[in-house]
């Protein structure tokens, strides 16, 4: 009888060991929603300033036989600045998505590993009580 006992608080803890880790699994979402907003402003940040450089090369080429060379150099200056700050922006989005998928792997990690301590502890738990019946 208290084998039987102790078999069933074995049992429950392992199904509140596997819940807490289906309740950790749940908390992905949340960790997407947080860095989403890092991505979607870096992404419009980014659409913006190819628009502004799309417009002002349209600009140089439409105006370039009619400025000086200084104005010249200085506009492709602006363009290519801004070419670096797009490129920027989409390492920012890059890194975001690298911070939620590590962020992910490590909340797997933690909570898989104390259910399969938890799995491993009763699964030898019940392996010695039938051992024990055995002799």
């Amino acid at each position: 009888m208290e084998n039987q006992n102790q078999n069933n608080i074995d049992i429950k803890q392992l199904q509140e060991t596997i819940n807490y880790t289906l309740q950790e699994l749940e908390t992905f979402k949340e960790i997407g929603q947080k860095r989403s907003n890092i991505i979607y402003d870096q992404d419009d940040l980014s659409k913006k300033l190819a628009t502004k450089n799309t417009e002002e090369l349209a600009m140089y080429k439409k105006n370039s036989g009619h400025q000086n060379i200084d104005k010249k150099i200085t506009q492709l200056e602006d363009i290519l600045f801004r070419n670096f700050d797009i490129h920027e922006t989409s390492i920012e989005i890059l890194k975001a998505y690298i911070d939620e998928y590590f962020d992910r792997f490590i909340k797997l990690q933690k909570s898989l590993s104390i259910a399969l301590k938890e799995i491993e502890k009763t699964l030898r738990q019940q392996s010695n009580a039938i051992n024990s019946k055995g002799k």
